[in-house]
């Protein structure tokens, strides 16, 4: 009996032996710069508590992190993935639980209650994945498909903001997955695809489309948000205001009109254009052309041609 009990203890040693030797490969296996890993430095793109007002971005340790990532190269890909899309069983049970108790009566108490039962630690690493993959720029090009893919599912919490998000960090390669993500007015995630100011000029192919997109069904909607958004100046706003004054359909044509008021007399060039839409064939047309050259070029409303 003492022999086999002495079996058992060896086995159960060399078990827990086994096991250590794969855990430290599997982390031995996570890439590493300046003997530090990924994970490590991924940390550092969340502040402490006592230090998340402000602009993080620009703390010395973000700045390092962003460094190591980018050196880190192409590797960090499928890690920065699993952060994004994986969710243990205990995460959604603690968020489902989360978010029935914060509609709960009283608030006071439920709502209190509802917050500390999320799964913050999972936020936090969602918002580090996405802050990986705006370090590795078109570096992480690799992953669009699959961000794509993440970005479509309704089902999953908060995956395609991530996801969506991750798409705008890789950059101009991603451009028309974005583009099919903010035209899709059913997209769980449009709206985190704005931010698209990295993209440079080579998103202006795409914003007749995202305009479209963002038009308010039943009224004139400001696209000036929109297109400072998307990182454009205000000469090339106006060029592309401008260009959609000529849409063919009248809500865009009124929208864009709109738009163009509010930029006042910046939008100096758009004068003539919105002068010859004040015999628009569409009432809300020729009331938003005459509101924006009110504001913009308004002596163009008593020198009409053919007067």
């Amino acid at each position: 009996m003492p022999t086999r009990w002495k079996w058992f203890a060896g086995g159960g040693l060399l078990l827990c032996v086994m096991l250590v030797c794969v855990l430290l490969r599997a982390r031995n296996g996570e890439p590493r710069y300046q003997n530090r890993s990924l994970s490590q430095w991924l940390s550092n793109f969340t502040p402490p508590p006592g230090l998340r007002d402000g602009s993080p971005e620009s703390s010395p340790e973000f700045i390092q992190a962003t460094e190591a990532v980018r050196q880190i190269g192409p590797e960090a890909v499928p890690y920065l993935l699993a952060r994004i899309q994986h969710q243990s069983t205990l995460s959604k049970a603690r968020d489902s639980l989360g978010s029935r108790l914060i509609r709960m009566r009283p608030s006071a108490i439920f709502v209190r209650l509802g917050t500390r039962m999320w799964d913050v630690k999972r936020d936090e690493r969602g918002d580090q994945a996405v802050a990986g993959f705006r370090a590795l720029g078109t570096n992480g090009a690799s992953a669009i498909p699959q961000l794509f893919r993440l970005a479509s599912d309704p089902t999953q919490d908060n995956v395609p903001k991530w996801a969506t998000q991750a798409l705008g960090g890789i950059g101009p390669p991603a451009l028309p997955e974005l583009v099919q993500i903010i035209t899709n007015r059913h997209a769980p995630a449009r709206f985190a695809a704005f931010p698209l100011r990295n993209f440079g000029t080579n998103v202006l192919p795409a914003v007749p489309a995202i305009l479209e997109s963002v038009t308010d069904p039943g009224y004139p909607s400001d696209f000036a948000y929109i297109l400072h958004d998307l990182g454009l100046p205000p000469t090339t706003s106006v060029q592309v205001l401008v260009k959609a004054l000529r849409a063919e359909k009248p809500l865009i044509r009124a929208s864009a009109a709109k738009s163009l008021a509010n930029l006042g007399t910046q939008a100096a060039e758009a004068g003539p254009t919105l002068q010859a839409l004040l015999r628009d064939e569409d009432q809300l047309v020729r009331h938003e052309s005459t509101n924006a050259l009110l504001k913009i070029a308004p002596d163009l409303l008593t020198n009409l041609p053919g007067q």
